[in-house]
């Protein structure tokens, strides 16, 4: 579910638990989502500081093969 009980949008981070919880990643897979997350939320908010041009790069090659192993 990506939608809480007050009908709003979960936080990313709720929803890494969740697929843990679920079974479906491990912990290291969590912390690597966790990570990912990370890098996200400090572009979002202009932190250019907290991350590099390669972490970028490889977080959005890790989450196409990480999406591309779910749609299996």
């Amino acid at each position: 579910e990506t939608i809480n009980e007050n009908g709003r949008a979960k936080k990313m981070s709720v929803m890494i638990e969740d697929l843990k919880k679920a079974g479906i990643i491990n912990e290291i897979r969590k912390r690597q989502l966790g990570t990912w997350n990370a890098i996200r939320n400090s572009a979002a908010h202009g932190k250019l500081d907290e991350f590099t041009k390669e972490q970028v790069a490889a977080m959005l090659q890790g989450v196409q093969d990480f999406m591309a192993q779910q749609m299996r």
